[in-house]
């Protein structure tokens, strides 16, 4: 039989607990890797920050969003996981877009054994909870939303070598597409990943083809491209915070992020974002475009076993920014690099504040523009890798850059719905 319980609000992640002390709800829902089954694919994540994105009384996501964290047990061990989320921030942008809209409930967090039982569980319960308040239906895995882990990974799609999963990019094994299929989920939408060999011929020949385009385009138009200016770091991130959200609105299940979110992001990852990595692109002093890269953290998280007690290890990487910025000639122990930059997002605004629209003909020179800058500048800084994701399989805009340079997708992930 199996017990699926609430976890209560209010419980803390004790770091460290001590070993007289009794595994509480929310460690035993964080520490997830503790009772599934042994996975070598599996990123090792950062405790801490697992448990930051599950706390609905401080993280401000919850703000504006209810959720419930549920737990699976059999026989008083724990067999599974599960969040049901309503995010009204989300809804209220879906209502603005169409009057029937709005009434969207997602699941995430999700992970189990191999059991169908226990799957099926877990999703009644969820789906359940989703229509006690009014849901019709049910999309996921969202953890929590769009704008952190998001999809499940589908390495049955995955025809090249395997690619680990990088930063911020969401894991599942593959058990978990035959759970949701058998409960009666289907697969609404699929979104690629790319990995690009800075060393390769493919990417020498991105960079020669848009090197002259480029040079033009900043003499007819009078672009710039300008890394992050940390030091007016507070409105560096509502630029890039109207940035996103308007240069994604029409992309498929996207959901706004709050100034509030992203500045409580911001401050979070600030110690860790390399400005190079972060450019803007800018016409008459107006942002018109965002690319926003971050270095391949799940690297160092694997190298402290996911926990914050082995915080040491990151310190034998010699290219973290905060490591840099603490021991800029480099030291001893530093014997290892980051090799690896994932572009997390890259738009252009459709509109510009005192110009009115930006043409059609200036977007589609700022996109070059920006991939060019981005590679660039992940090549000065010796990263061998650039990754880019997640592009959804309609986006025939951003789809095109790849196939036009022979780069093949190396990652897939499924976003799957049903009808409550």
């Amino acid at each position: 039989m199996i017990d699926v319980t609430m976890v209560p609000r209010g419980q803390r992640l004790r770091l460290p607990r001590l070993p007289w002390q009794r595994q509480n709800e929310i460690e035993a829902f964080t520490g997830c890797a503790d009772w599934l089954p042994a996975d070598g694919e599996r990123p090792p994540l950062l405790d801490i920050e697992q448990f930051d994105l599950f706390d609905r009384d401080r993280h401000p996501f919850y703000r504006d969003a209810e959720a419930e964290l549920f737990l699976a047990r059999r026989g008083g061990q724990v067999v599974g996981r599960v969040a049901a989320i309503v995010s009204h921030h989300h809804n209220a942008f879906e209502r603005s877009r169409s009057e029937t809209a709005g009434r969207t409930g997602f699941f995430g967090f999700y992970e189990a054994i191999e059991d169908h039982v226990v799957a099926d569980a877990l999703l009644d319960v969820a789906s359940e909870w989703l229509r006690a308040r009014g849901m019709v239906e049910m999309v996921g895995p969202a953890s929590p939303s769009h704008n952190y882990y998001y999809g499940a990974r589908a390495l049955d799609e995955e025809t090249v070598p395997y690619s680990p999963t990088r930063f911020l990019e969401a894991y599942s094994p593959p058990r978990y597409h035959d759970h949701y299929l058998a409960w009666g989920l289907t697969v609404e939408r699929r979104m690629f990943g790319f990995d690009c060999d800075l060393d390769s011929p493919e990417v020498a020949r991105v960079i020669e083809r848009f090197e002259a385009t480029i040079a033009k385009t900043v003499r007819s138009t009078g672009l710039r491209i300008r890394p992050m200016d940390v030091d007016d770091f507070d409105d560096e991130i509502t630029r890039v915070n109207e940035m996103i959200n308007r240069s994604l609105a029409e992309n498929w299940g996207f959901s706004p992020m709050s100034r509030d979110e992203l500045a409580y992001m911001g401050e979070q990852l600030k110690p860790l974002i390399d400005p190079a990595l972060v450019l803007i692109a800018e016409l008459e002093g107006e942002p018109v475009g965002i690319s926003l890269a971050l270095p391949d953290y799940n690297q160092v998280f694997a190298a402290m076993d996911g926990r914050l007690s082995k915080i040491g290890a990151a310190f034998t990487f010699d290219n973290i920014p905060l490591v840099r910025r603490l021991w800029p000639r480099g030291h001893a122990w530093q014997s290892r690099s980051i090799d690896t930059a994932r572009v997390i997002a890259l738009g252009i605004v459709p509109t510009v504040g005192r110009r009115g629209a930006t043409t059609r003909r200036e977007m589609l020179r700022i996109g070059p523009a920006l991939v060019y800058s981005t590679l660039m500048n992940a090549r000065r800084a010796e990263f061998r890798w650039l990754t880019a994701s997640w592009i959804l399989e309609d986006n025939k805009a951003m789809l095109a850059p790849f196939a036009i340079a022979g780069i093949p997708r190396t990652r897939v992930w499924r976003m799957y719905r049903r009808a409550l």
